[in-house]
């Protein structure tokens, strides 16, 4: 008998924090793909809750976000353009 118990994120930083751990440096990634590897943590998290939560509080301080055509792409602000391959 398994349990699908979803974890919650305790606090503010708790959420920076595991955001940012999902992402490495010098990795372009989608909202999609930052949603699927919270979830497969265990975090219950909403899809448009983590992109406003990114919008508001990461993107001007820990995040850059790159538009490519019509999709957007977010990457570590201490990532270069030599890491990124643009």
């Amino acid at each position: 008998m398994s349990l699908n118990i979803r974890k919650r994120f305790v606090n503010g930083i708790h959420k920076q924090r595991e955001i940012l751990r999902v992402i490495k440096d010098g990795e372009l990634i989608t909202l999609d793909e930052i949603h699927k590897r919270l979830l497969d943590l265990g975090y219950d998290i909403d899809k448009r809750h983590l992109a406003m939560y990114i919008r508001y509080n990461l993107l001007h301080k820990d995040l850059i976000k790159i538009r490519i055509g019509k999709k957007t792409y977010y990457a570590k602000k201490n990532t270069t353009k030599l890491q990124l391959n643009l």
